[in-house]
């Protein structure tokens, strides 16, 4: 059996676009192992701050982003845009 990567190996192989040694993508790997803890029922989400996937178990994490940081500078940016749109 092949020990799976774990949460945080798995978010920087979505930043990653070489190929490995049998000529896949590295980022198609961490997706196919996205999908695949999804089917088995551990659901993943995209921050809406800095974009990368993160599990929605995760310690800090909320439904929209993957950590308190993230929360915070995406609060500060809706802020901003409420006070001024255009």
């Amino acid at each position: 059996m092949t020990e799976r990567p774990t949460d945080e190996q798995i978010v920087a192989m979505t930043q990653q676009y070489d190929r490995t040694r049998d000529g896949e993508f590295i980022v198609h790997l961490a997706y196919d192992e996205i999908n695949r803890q999804g089917s088995e029922g551990r659901q993943w989400a995209a921050c809406a701050n800095c974009g990368n996937p993160y599990p929605l178990d995760k310690p800090g994490a909320g439904d929209t982003v993957c950590s308190t940081e993230c929360f915070e500078a995406y609060a500060a940016y809706l802020q901003a845009y409420l006070a001024n749109p255009y």
